[in-house]
């Protein structure tokens, strides 16, 4: 985000929506808004609602549009992967009845995933010799299900370099024991948020704009968590120029 772009405004409110099937279903705890409504009321900015929806495009189109009349931001966790069921972008995209467009200035990264059979505990220091072999070539994911019947964990090694990806891929699928795969998958992924704390899209709500409006600005406050805690690529933050949902305007970060 370009600096200058925010400013004090002691009257800022804010709503977070938490979008996720894994955390109305238990699978995963929600540690994003806790450490939001912290940060937040430390820094002056007043909640006043989070909600929990899961990833249905409908739904989240909706809670974003009820969000962005009421609050002067609105911050979204979860749902902007590159699987199937994240629709976060999607529904907020609906929202505001705009399209989604690819930034071409985006890396592509590739993506590869291994759902084992054993516990995360069983292959920890496969894991760590894997990441210290890679560290800063590729980046190694890690992700427990414990409700799931087909597999105990998923690994994904990611690149936005293909031949750094193949070699650190077939020196895990090495070094990993092969009554343990249960299946593997290969994809790509437009954004990488392998370097995020947690990702969040920020939508504004502001006055009505002039005949030639300058740029939106932000509470400092907000300023501040977001310099500390920077979006993930492929952020982005939407200012209603007329107070409301019906006039848009996407602003790069």
């Amino acid at each position: 985000m370009a600096d200058g772009m925010l400013k004090n405004d002691s009257k800022c409110t804010a709503g977070i929506i938490i979008i996720g099937d894994e955390i109305l279903k238990g699978h995963t705890k929600d540690t994003n808004s806790h450490f939001l409504l912290k940060k937040l009321w430390s820094l002056g900015v007043k909640v006043g609602k989070v909600s929990v929806i899961s990833d249905d495009v409908e739904e989240i189109a909706r809670e974003v549009k009820k969000f962005s009349s009421r609050f002067s931001v609105v911050i979204t966790t979860g749902g902007i992967g590159p699987t199937h069921d994240d629709v976060t972008m999607q529904g907020i995209a609906k929202a505001f009845e705009e399209d989604l467009v690819l930034n071409e200035d985006l890396k592509r990264f590739f993506l590869r995933k291994v759902y084992l059979s054993a516990e995360e505990t069983s292959i920890a220091s496969i894991l760590d010799e894997v990441d210290e072999k890679f560290k800063g070539i590729v980046h190694l994911g890690s992700y427990p299900d414990f409700c799931n019947q087909e597999f105990k964990v998923k690994l994904t090694v990611e690149s936005d370099n293909m031949s750094d990806l193949e070699e650190a891929w077939h020196y895990l699928l090495g070094r990993l024991p092969k009554d343990l795969v249960v299946r593997t998958e290969e994809g790509v992924s437009d954004a990488s948020l392998s370097n995020c704390k947690f990702y969040v899209t920020v939508i504004q709500s502001c006055a009505p704009t002039p005949p030639h409006p300058t740029p939106p600005t932000l509470p400092s406050p907000l300023n501040n968590v977001i310099t500390d805690y920077p979006l993930g690529r492929g952020g982005q933050l939407k200012e209603n120029s007329d107070g409301g949902a019906n006039d848009p305007k996407k602003i790069p970060i």
